[in-house]
């Protein structure tokens, strides 16, 4: 499909929907234009008549992508005009954009060289000088195209026009910068030139304008004229394409201070293979390119072992905006080290020393080169010098017989003799012999050395970017400098790490430093592998770039913020008066590092876009150029999100990357640290240099076995929330005994009743068995909680005995009152306020008894999760919650855990009223009280006695029986007696032995305070050899999730509904969705179809009726920023921006492929549009009242419904306490056409960016209710009227043919007749309705009847709608009766041979006439002839015809 036809079908489909037509105006007049087109003036209803724009109204909401009712400039490509789907031209921020589109507008051909990236932001824009006249002339094509900034983006030197390329990516054209060698030091770019002498670049009555090619801006869109007030916004679509031997950065974009390179550089770090050997060296331009390499960084004593290599020479000065030291000139090396033999032995005092070989030459050298570089030579060692000493040659020659070299040298006497054969090194300068010609040098300069000095060098394969693996020094990414301050210190590649090699492929750089360079995503985006979309954000003195978009995505609560690849601050602005496009510096300069790349589209703003709109215009180029990798924010806990999310949500995957290891693996036994809430990690997959990596991560342990002797237990199932990390010792803090998690009081009882006459004084009263609070954990019950302030004592222990969810409220069943605590009462204000005094914090445990400071027994109530305690154990610890500033929270290694225990001295037989007992163990308590009830024998089934009196030494006097359980007959001596309950003060109670090496605890814990217990088994980390273990060695394993999944709010869903009734489809009511209901906690999107007022609220089958309404509902479903830029005070997200809100919202039906762009060239398939209105916005409650409703964005003052200066909580639950605070759940509603087919997939845009919901639409098959008439003759031809349901669109019944001729019975859809003897289809079908069909009736077949009714002489067969597959299901109402069936259709008619059917003729004829008899033979005389003939036709013996 052509992009234009694509066009025409997107914007036919969306022309339907229903317009909320007003302005993107700051001020409307009466005179202003606004709405679609610029049509409209002055006041304007939107469709449903429920808001009106009036003039004068300063209402601003206008979103970086188009809407509805978004105005597309004459001037505008083609491709460039589909609403919700491309950015809108007339923001007025968009300063610069700069696409491909206009290329093919102005029939630009491939290659073309480009003098001009001509601007399409802002024809015309909203509060031009004279905004009538010019949108009539731009309308009519008759005004020269002012931009609200006039600066062009130019090139007028031909040899550094970059080129047009076609159809490069995705089927779209880009603008292909080269650079023109491979320093980088000439190439092709783009400069912004003033282009205008005045803003409106005034032209004449002849069309003449001024032109102006100065290079810089006439207007200030950087903000920068006040440098600290700078901010700017740059996105763009690019691939850099280093090649093999290209060195020195790319520059991308150079924002600066006129010609210095002062400012704001983006711009690539080119990719380095590992260096052979680097090190000093110097030179001298007396010669063709020798240099020496310096013997102080050690190179090779191997001639020619360098051989081949590229030499990269340094420049001596580091760039001080980027701290890179570029490559002055690239080589390669010829031949190392100049090389002889002497011929012959040397002694005494000689002038010439003859070499074998050479002609005259020494190696590369030739007689001319020594005599005019006259250099020294040593003997035997080139690293040390003989006794002899250096000697310099002044002249060279071939000897006598032009083979060998003399070599004239000043007179010198060779006390030593040098033999024959030994080696002569040649160097350049005194003590330095390691010389080596090179060759193919490109350079900045015209020679190689201008001055005295070292420079540095490497040595490397010239294979860069194509290094072999595990040979890259430096790794391609995107980076940049801003305001004196570097990326990464200048090390944004990771040199530093990778000087030993990296390998990309497999992800290893060195260390973990090096990953966290690149931003929260910790993941290479080198720009030479994929294209990329890459965000440029400057405010201020900040500077953020984001590659592949992951702008935000973090929960703030959790103290966690998204790190872009390029993070700069501390930057000091400068005026920024210059603009280039493919270099890094000004024109003019010597190292520009001008950039090979392609360059799709960029769009400029003169403001700091937020996150979510960097998403939108980001998504936008990543779909329309394939940019896979890109990401938005997803992520429901994040309070940035910008797309929908309807399905279960899940966890954020895209920041933080998971690993499983074993706990301490790879570390000594004594770096091993293991307890309940330290856990040392892998030394070997864990993160090395980051102390938040794993903050707010969920860590579960996954293994590890019970030891085998009880000592031990397996930590396998437990988790936690990270909450610390130290990289160096591998260590995170986390508290695997889940202490602390709370919740908020709402109520007691079954009702909330705040504004009953009179008003209650307390939410949760002091004899309130049921509290409803706003979260509480999945534990199984019993559990306990305590109420209150944890600062403020005494708080109220309850036990927890059931729970239940209603919507988003827990509901719990409590025992008041645990003894020794009070009860307390929760006042209403506190409650309304979610204060500290209405906080709800639940535990496993608590104390009954006081616990004094060093004791090292601690008395605890209830130990559920274990059936048999641990009497020994090495890894249980207990965490005691007390109250208080602080509160205190103390950490304690438990040694055992054992009940209060006894034991039977003497038998206990049946009927005795008293028993003799001696403890068990050496407990602080070793009394027991009258009334406490004690478990003889087995805890499960063992009889509970109560002592009836106080004991006397051994002897307890107990009342038999007690609590339902039967007497036991006889128990003998030695038979354990456990403590069980002390009424009014503990049940189950257990002694823990704490810190039993140690002198117990350390603080004093008040029981009536209320002071909670929990526990946690530590992770085993080392192998204890001594031990036995179940299954494996006991060392426990673990695994992260990169986000906590048992937090709110990844336990609720977003279920789709449907519902009927067109007259759903208005503006938001008042209060509709303002409470919550029990779709709000579902486990899977669900389904509900109200087709002719007949519910159905089957969940497991996905079905919907085409022509209902579709509501669409989640938690998460709409994006975070619905309150608008806006000059309005409130921040109330009903009313006017809900409307306005719909105008970026766009759902359709049908395959929708991201390449189905209208500037693709690819076919697409068709896709619906559906018209839509919100019905609801979210909605959370007031500060001051959790039962309150406020639509007002989350954190803002919402007045009118919250008081004056209160806040409305609406945003993403805390990370730290999982609380819930949303109270509506967003909603739209959308009506469905009739033309929707089976399996369809939902798409829903917000600002473009697109949720589908695969496969959604499953239609219900047709339904008869009613035939009209219901009984026809056997010969048909009778038209009968279809009634019932669901039989699909007109255009499933009919079609057009080319010339406009409408044909019927599509296949899509047919009317059939079926029964035992009969199959046929209505010989016309008209489609009256979606509830009515018209069939003409086909004869009665002409074969058997098998339900032929002799007497009545009546067949009954069922009418079937099919529709597309979906068939309607016999019932009685579909029967139709044929009537007057003669008696022949009771023979076999389906013969074959010629006996047989002689056999079906004289059936056939015999009945016919006994029928015509019975009828009075009205035929007469020819009733045999006719009877004859009949039967012929029925058994096939002559062709039938239709009629008999």
């Amino acid at each position: 499909m052509s992009s234009l036809r694509l066009q025409a079908l997107i914007i036919g489909l969306l022309c339907a929907s229903s317009f909320a037509d007003w302005a993107d105006v700051s001020l409307l007049t009466s005179t202003t234009f606004h709405g679609p087109a610029l049509k409209y003036k002055g006041d304007v209803f939107n469709r449903d008549g429920t808001y009106v724009m009036k003039s004068g109204s300063n209402y601003v909401a206008k979103s970086v992508m188009t809407g509805r009712d978004s105005y597309f400039p004459t001037k505008l490509p083609e491709p460039l005009r589909v609403r919700y789907l491309t950015p809108d031209s007339t923001h007025p921020n968009l300063a610069f954009w700069y696409t491909p589109e206009v290329f093919e507008r102005d029939g630009t051909h491939d290659g073309a060289h480009i003098e001009e990236w001509p601007n399409v932001a802002n024809f015309c824009y909203h509060g031009h000088t004279d905004t009538d006249s010019c949108t009539w002339d731009k309308n009519q094509g008759s005004q020269i195209n002012n931009n609200k900034f006039v600066e062009a983006l130019k090139q007028q030197t031909a040899e550094n026009k970059p080129a047009y390329k076609k159809d490069v990516i995705n089927g779209h054209g880009v603008v292909r910068f080269t650079r023109s060698d491979k320093l980088g030091s000439t190439g092709q770019y783009l400069e912004m030139v003033k282009r205008c002498n005045n803003l409106q670049c005034t032209c004449d009555s002849n069309f003449t304008c001024p032109v102006n090619n100065t290079a810089g801006f006439l207007t200030d869109w950087t903000n920068s004229a006040t440098p600290a007030n700078t901010e700017f916004t740059m996105v763009m679509a690019l691939k850099t394409n280093q090649q093999m031997n290209d060195v020195n950065p790319m520059g991308v974009v150079n924002l600066v201070n006129g010609a210095s390179k002062e400012g704001f550089g983006l711009y690539k770090t080119e990719a380095k293979c590992k260096s052979q050997f680097n090190g000093t060296l110097t030179g001298t331009n007396q010669l063709d390119h020798p240099v020496t390499f310096l013997s102080q960084n050690g190179p090779s004593d191997l001639p020619g072992i360098y051989n081949g290599l590229a030499i990269h020479i340094y420049d001596q000065v580091t760039d001080a905006q980027t701290g890179v030291r570029h490559v002055a000139t690239a080589c390669k090396v010829k031949d190392y080290l100049v090389h002889g033999e002497v011929k012959s032995a040397l002694s005494g005092t000689l002038t010439t020393v003859t070499l074998t070989g050479g002609a005259g030459a020494i190696g590369w050298m030739t007689a001319e080169q020594i005599i005019k570089a006259q250099p020294i030579i040593r003997f035997q060692s080139i690293s040390t010098a003989h006794a002899v000493g250096d000697v310099q040659v002044t002249s060279s020659a071939a000897n006598a017989n032009g083979v060998d070299t003399d070599l004239t040298i000043a007179s010198t006497n060779f006390a030593t003799t040098i033999a024959a054969g030994t080696s002569v090194y040649v160097g350049l300068e005194a003590g330095e012999f390691h010389t080596a010609f090179i060759h193919m040098c490109e350079s900045f300069n015209t020679t190689l050395f201008t001055g005295a000095g070292e420079k540095a060098f490497d040595l490397v394969q010239a294979k860069a970017p194509g290094c072999q693996q595990g040979t890259f020094r430096q790794m391609s990414t995107m980076t940049a400098y801003y305001g004196g301050v570097k990326d990464d210190d200048g090390d944004p590649g990771c040199d530093s790490e990778c000087y030993s090699g990296c390998d990309p492929t497999a992800a290893q750089y060195g260390n973990s430093s090096c990953v966290k360079k690149w931003g929260s995503r910790r993941q290479l985006q080198d720009p030479d592998s994929a294209w990329r979309v890459v965000s440029v954000l400057v405010s201020g003195g900040t500077a953020k770039v984001y590659v592949d978009g992951v702008h935000d995505g973090c929960e703030s609560a959790d103290g966690c913020s998204i790190v872009p690849p390029v993070d700069i601050s501390g930057a000091t602005p400068v005026t920024l008066e210059s603009l280039r496009i493919g270099l890094m510096s000004a024109a003019g300069a010597t190292d520009q590092a001008f950039a090979s790349m392609d360059l799709a589209e960029l769009l400029v703003y003169n403001t700091a876009l937020s996150s979510q709109e960097l998403d939108r215009i980001g998504n936008y180029l990543a779909k329309k150029y394939k940019v896979d990798n890109f990401e938005v924010n997803s992520n429901i806990r994040s309070s940035t999100r910008s797309s929908a999310v309807s399905r279960h949500a899940g966890c954020d995957k895209i920041l933080f990357k998971t690993h499983s290891a074993k706990v301490c693996e790879g570390f000594d036994a004594s770096e091993c640290i293991t307890t309940s809430s330290t856990i040392t990690l892998s030394d070997l997959a864990a993160e090395e240099s980051t102390t938040d990596y794993y903050k707010g991560m969920r860590l579960t342990i996954t293994g590890g076995g019970d030891a085998n002797d009880g000592s031990s237990r397996s930590a396998a199932g437990q988790s936690c929330v990270v909450t610390g990390y130290a990289p160096v010792s591998k260590r995170l803090t986390c508290d695997l005994s889940n202490a602390g998690k709370y919740g908020f009081m709402l109520y007691g009882n079954e009702t909330y009743t705040p504004n009953s006459n009179p008003a209650p004084t307390n939410a949760v009263g002091q004899h309130d068995t049921t509290i409803h609070a706003d979260w509480a954990p999945d534990w199984a019950p019993p559990y306990y909680a305590v109420l209150g302030d944890p600062v403020t004592a005494p708080r109220e222990v309850v036990r927890v005995t059931a729970a239940s969810v209603v919507g988003t409220v827990h509901a719990l069943t409590v025992e008041r009152a645990m003894n020794p605590t009070a009860k307390a009462a929760v006042s209403l204000a506190d409650a309304q306020a979610k204060a500290e005094a209405a906080k709800i914090t639940y535990s496993r445990s608590y104390l009954p008894m006081d616990a004094a400071a060093n004791d090292r027994w601690v008395l605890v109530n209830d130990m559920h999760e274990w059936a048999v305690l641990p009497a020994e154990t090495t890894n249980l610890w207990v965490t005691l919650t007390g109250t208080g500033a602080g509160p205190p929270v103390e950490r304690l290694q438990v040694s055992k855990a054992i009940r209060v225990s006894f034991e039977l001295v003497d038998a206990l037989a049946n009927g005795d009223a008293q028993m003799n007992i001696s403890l068990l163990s050496n407990f602080p308590v070793t009394s027991l009280l009258s009334g406490d009830l004690l478990r003889v024998g087995d805890l499960a089934g063992g009889e509970i006695v109560a002592l009836s009196g106080a004991c006397t030494g051994q002897r307890c006097p107990i009342t038999r029986a007690q609590s339902g359980t039967a007497a036991a007959a006889s128990m003998a001596a030695g038979t354990t007696v456990t403590l069980i309950e002390r009424t009014g003060i503990m049940t189950n109670p257990v002694y823990l032995l704490v810190n039993s090496t140690n002198t117990g605890i350390a603080n004093s814990y008040t029981a009536s305070n209320g002071i909670v217990a929990d526990f946690a088994w530590a992770p085993l980390g080392t192998p204890v050899t001594s031990l036995a273990f179940k299954g494996a060695s006991g060392v426990s394993e673990y695994h992260f999730e990169a986000c906590d999944p048992t937090a709110t709010p990844f336990l609720y869903d977003s279920p789709i509904q449907i519902v009927s009734g067109h007259q759903y489809l208005k503006s938001p009511g008042t209060g509709y969705g303002s409470s919550d209901t029990a779709d709000t906690r579902t486990t899977a999107n669900s389904f509900w179809v109200d087709v002719a007022n007949t519910p159905d609220s089957t969940t497991g089958t996905t079905v919907a009726a085409a022509g209902t309404i579709l509501e669409i509902k989640g938690w998460f479903f709409m994006p975070t920023d619905l309150d608008l830029t806006s000059s309005v005070a409130s921040s109330y997200l009903d009313g006017a921006k809900s409307e306005r809100n719909e105008n970026y919202l766009l759902v359709t039906v049908g395959h929708h492929d991201p390449e189905c762009d209208p500037t693709a060239v690819l076919r697409c398939g068709q896709e619906y549009a559906l018209t839509c209105n919100i019905a609801e916005t979210p909605g959370g409650y007031c500060a001051t009242d959790w039962d309150t409703l406020c639509r007002c964005a989350d954190g803002a003052t919402c007045p009118s419904t919250c008081g004056a200066g209160n806040a409305c909580v609406a945003g993403p639950p805390d990370g730290s306490d999982h609380l819930w605070q949303l109270k509506t759940k967003p909603s739209i509603r959308c009506e469905l056409p009739e033309t929707l087919e089976a399996d369809q997939d939902l798409n829903i845009f917000w600002h473009g960016i697109h949720t589908k919901l695969s496969h959604w639409f499953h239609p219900k098959p047709p339904a008869i209710t009613q035939l009209v008439p219901a009984r026809v003759p056997y010969k048909g031809m009778v038209v009968v009227t279809i009634r019932g349901n669901d039989f699909g669109p007109k255009e499933m019944w009919t079609t057009k043919s080319a010339g406009g001729r409408t044909t019927v019975q599509r296949r899509a859809a047919t009317v059939e007749l079926r029964g035992r003897g009969m199959a046929a289809k209505c010989e016309e079908v008209t489609h009256v309705s979606n509830r009515e069909l018209l069939c003409k009736v086909p004869p009665l077949a002409l074969s058997r009847q098998i339900d032929l009714n002799p007497t009545s002489k009546t067949v009954q067969v069922h009418v079937i709608v099919d529709k597309g597959g979906k068939q309607s299901r016999q019932t009685s109402a579909d029967l139709l009766t044929y009537e007057m069936v003669p008696g022949y259709f009771a023979c076999e008619s389906r013969t074959v041979t010629s006996l047989d059917k002689n056999s079906c003729f004289q059936c056939c004829r015999s009945a016919c006439i006994v029928d015509e008899f019975a009828t009075g033979a009205k035929k007469g005389g020819t009733t045999y002839a006719h009877c004859d003939s009949t039967c012929n036709k029925y058994c096939g013996i002559t062709p039938a015809g239709r009629a008999r």
